[in-house]
């Protein structure tokens, strides 16, 4: 793999804290952010898969 560089990199290790489902302030505090915000906006990207898999959980939880 090819080194993209430390923001590369940080915003890999967001991406991976959200697959492996860490809450948005642990993830901040691994990242060191100051406000959970920037690691939400910026870091933190989920993908359809995520979005779909979260949805069936709803669909269990709500019966339908």
């Amino acid at each position: 793999m090819k080194w993209q560089g430390w923001h590369g990199f940080r915003r890999g290790l967001g991406r991976t804290c959200t697959r492996w489902e860490l809450k948005d302030k642990v993830i901040q505090q691994i990242l060191r952010h100051a406000n959970v915000s920037t690691t939400r906006d910026i870091y933190i990207k989920t993908n359809t898969a995520q979005a779909q898999a979260a949805m069936k959980k709803f669909e269990k939880v709500f019966g339908r």
